[in-house]
């Protein structure tokens, strides 16, 4: 029975697909992140809409969810719902893109459409490693 704290160091490897999709995440966000609050008047002209204070907050927000991922996949031990938090979040974000598109769509330019799709695209890849790593992990430790 798994109580939710798991050895994620373990010589088996089984935590290996976590930890790369848990830092990958981590450094997507973070530059994203970055980008957002060094340069929103550069996303502002890509996307075709915006405001610099919102997606400074955005920025500092993702930065912030990307020390938690490096934070969670650095451990030796770890607790594994955090891993499943990170993953229910970047599935809301992936659900916010999509909602904003199909109702706000009109206001973003070409290019800013295109990178909202494909900022959800890899955000949702990285869940589903992230989601396919937690089962791998739990299975090699004989739970559901």
């Amino acid at each position: 029975m798994i109580d939710g704290t798991d050895v994620l160091n373990r010589p088996d490897g089984q935590a290996r697909l976590l930890r790369a999709a848990l830092l990958a995440n981590a450094a997507f966000s973070g530059v994203t992140g970055l980008l957002l609050v060094i340069q929103p008047g550069m996303v502002i002209d890509l996307l075709g809409v915006g405001s610099e204070w919102i997606l400074r907050l955005l920025g500092l927000g993702l930065a912030l969810f990307a020390v938690e991922l490096v934070f969670q996949a650095s451990r030796a031990h770890m607790a594994s719902w955090r891993a499943l938090l990170a993953s229910a979040a970047d599935l809301a974000w992936v659900l916010a893109s999509i909602l904003g598109v199909l109702f706000f769509g009109s206001l973003l330019s070409a290019a800013g459409l295109i990178t909202v799709l494909v900022v959800a695209g890899i955000v949702l890849a990285l869940a589903i490693a992230q989601l396919i790593g937690i089962k791998r992990f739990h299975r090699s430790l004989g739970s559901p």
